[in-house]
C-alpha cells in the first residue's frame, strides 16, 4: 500500500537542513508501514537543503526507491534533479496527473562542483525532469 503525504505534515518548516532531517524521522515512521508519495507542492517555500537533507539520510538507509517525490513545480523538479546529480542517487518523482513514476533525471554537474548554467537538465521542458 502507498501513503500520500504532505510534505508539510512531516515539518512546521520546509526550509533549513535541520527540518529536513526532522521530516526524515517522520516520514521514516511512515516508511515501516509501505511505500510513501511525498505531496511537496503547496508549501509557501521549499529549499534544496531541506529536500537534500530528506534524501541523504534516505540514502543512507537505502529507502530512497521507497519515496515517490510528487510535484508539478518547475523550480522543484530543477532541485531535485541536481540533488539526483550531486548525490549520485537515482530519486523517483511523478507530476500530480502523471499517474506513473519515474527516475528524476539528474541534472548535469559542471566540472568542480557547480551547476552548469550553460546545460538545460535533459529533457526539462518536454518531460520536467520525469521521463
Amino acid at each position: 500500500m502507498v501513503q500520500c503525504v504532505r510534505v508539510e505534515m512531516l515539518s512546521a518548516s520546509t526550509v533549513t537542513r535541520e527540518r529536513g532531517a526532522e521530516a526524515f524521522e517522520k516520514l521514516a515512521t511512515l516508511l515501516k508501514q509501505g511505500n510513501v508519495e511525498l505531496q511537496l507542492d503547496g508549501t509557501e517555500l521549499l529549499s534544496t537543503p531541506f529536500l537534500d537533507e530528506i534524501v541523504r539520510l534516505l540514502a543512507s538507509r537505502n529507502q530512497v526507491t521507497e519515496v515517490t517525490f510528487v510535484t508539478d513545480n518547475a523550480d522543484t523538479v530543477r532541485k531535485l534533479q541536481r540533488i539526483a546529480a550531486v548525490r549520485d542517487v537515482t530519486i523517483f518523482g511523478r507530476g500530480g496527473k502523471q499517474p506513473e513514476r519515474a527516475p528524476v533525471v539528474p541534472m548535469p554537474v559542471a566540472a568542480g562542483g557547480t551547476f552548469s548554467a550553460t546545460k538545460p537538465p535533459v529533457d526539462a521542458q518536454s518531460h520536467r525532469g520525469f521521463p
